[in-house]
């Protein structure tokens, strides 16, 4: 019999699976270490992150916070800065300057704390700025009308556009605006004056100028004494030395006479021309004396200016009296006689008034002429023209028949006796019974005679016709 296995001990074979029990024990207590471990080390890693991740942020979020802080305070020292800076500028009155310094601050910090306060800071500089013009332009515009009470219109222009002040270029189109209105008010000034001036002058020449075509030398003269105006009467001196000296006209004559003695003088005695010889001698009533040869007999003729012929008055005083005077008193004495061609030769050579007197003496003569030519018309028209033979012959009784029918209309028109009207008519026919003349040349006129109502011997003529 082949040897038989040995019988395990049951003994035995409980305690080896004990012992595999307790060795699987072992490994899964081992297995569940080494699970719980890991778990544990996982957690402890997750939890190291997260506090490594919590610190990063809270490090992170405390650099950020650190530089908000930093960077407000650099936007406060920017503030600061900024408002040291625009105030002295505005103190300044650099308003421009403390505007622009101010908007870099707004492009530096966008979005700021300050950026309202930025803002209303410009909108302020802005203002004291148009303000402080305002201010310059009112201060400019009193003193130029100060300046211009004081030194005329002119200067206060050249202090308007000559400021060179504080915002001389924001304040020169306003600047101009009052230089120009200030020139302009000259100008207008100015021209009113020259205006008012060249009136008066051509007022004060009518005068003198109708004075003396009147022959009222003093009259001119009383026009040129009343004369204010120191400039206009400058422009009337030459002309007023000249009428002085025409009014003057006898008594220089006067004087040049009785210092002339024994000189030959022509004179108008008794309607005669007469040559005497001057005696130098003035009576005692103003006359002077002469003396004319007869014969052997020498007699005295007293005699006065006004006998005297005007070509002799020009002669003695030609070298008394100047040119001008000469002949603006011989222009008087062409006016006094009417002569107003002979008064336009006369006029004086380059005075104030030549011109106007010989306009207005060419229009008298031009006047005067027109009006001798109507006359010398109608004298004309009043003489008869020279006879034909049908002229001598004339009408006899019964050559000419008139015959008058008159028409009334019994109808009376008017209310009243005082307003009554009553309407006629009448037809007048005219027949010619000469063989030779005929009624060409005549004019009827017929008329309508009514008596009054109440005086019978009063008539009126009630209509009246002309018909040739």
């Amino acid at each position: 019999m082949p040897p038989s296995a040995p019988v395990p001990n049951p003994k035995t074979k409980k305690n080896a699976s004990m012992k595999l029990t307790a060795v699987s024990c072992v490994v899964l207590l081992v297995l569940l270490i080494i699970v719980v471990h890991l778990i544990l080390a996982q957690k402890r890693e997750a939890a190291a992150r997260a506090r490594a991740e919590k610190e990063k942020i809270e490090r992170e979020k405390a650099a950020k916070e650190l530089e908000q802080i930093e960077a407000l305070r650099a936007q406060d020292n920017a503030w600061k800065q900024t408002t040291d800076r625009t105030t002295a500028l505005a103190q300044d009155k650099k308003y421009d300057e403390a505007v622009a310094v101010l908007e870099e601050f707004i492009r530096q910090w966008p979005s700021g704390k300050y950026l309202e306060s930025a803002n209303e800071e410009i909108a302020k500089a802005k203002e004291l700025k148009a303000k402080a013009i305002n201010e310059i332009l009112a201060d400019i515009r009193q003193k130029a009308a100060e300046l211009a009470e004081k030194a005329g219109l002119e200067k206060a222009a050249e202090l308007c556009s000559g400021y060179n002040g504080p915002f001389a270029s924001e304040t020169k189109d306003a600047r101009n605006l009052m230089s120009k209105n200030y020139l302009s008010e000259l100008k207008s000034i100015q021209e009113k004056k020259l205006a008012d001036a060249e009136k008066l002058k051509q007022d004060t020449l009518t005068k003198i100028v109708e004075c003396i075509l009147a022959a009222d030398i003093p009259g001119a003269l009383s026009v040129l004494d009343k004369l204010s105006d120191k400039e206009l009467a400058a422009q009337f001196s030459d002309i007023a030395k000249t009428i002085r000296e025409v009014a003057k006209f006898d008594e220089t004559l006067m004087d040049a006479l009785s210092k002339a003695d024994g000189m030959k003088l022509k004179i108008i005695h008794g309607n005669k021309p007469k040559t005497i010889s001057l005696t130098g001698k003035i009576n005692d009533d103003g006359s002077l004396s002469g003396k004319r040869q007869v014969g052997k007999v020498a007699a005295t003729i007293n005699f006065g200016t006004k006998d005297i012929p005007w070509e002799e008055k020009i002669r003695i005083l030609n070298d008394k009296l100047s040119p001008q005077a000469l002949a603006l008193a011989s222009l008087v004495n062409a006016v006094k006689e009417k002569n107003w061609d002979s008064a336009a030769k006369c006029i004086p050579d380059g005075t104030i008034i030549s011109d106007q007197l010989s306009e207005r003496l060419e229009t008298i003569a031009s006047d005067t002429r027109e009006q001798a030519a109507a006359n010398e018309k109608e004298q004309n028209q009043k003489t008869p023209a020279p006879a034909k033979e049908e002229d001598n012959l004339k009408f006899s009784k019964g050559d000419i028949v008139l015959d008058a029918s008159v028409f009334k209309k019994k109808r009376f028109e008017g209310a009243d006796y005082d307003d009554r009207v009553q309407k006629i008519e009448f037809t007048v026919r005219v027949a010619n019974n000469h063989f030779k003349l005929p009624l060409n040349n005549y004019t009827l006129h017929s008329m309508i005679v009514g008596s009054h109502v109440t005086s019978k011997d009063v008539y009126s003529i009630l209509e009246k016709k002309r018909k040739s």
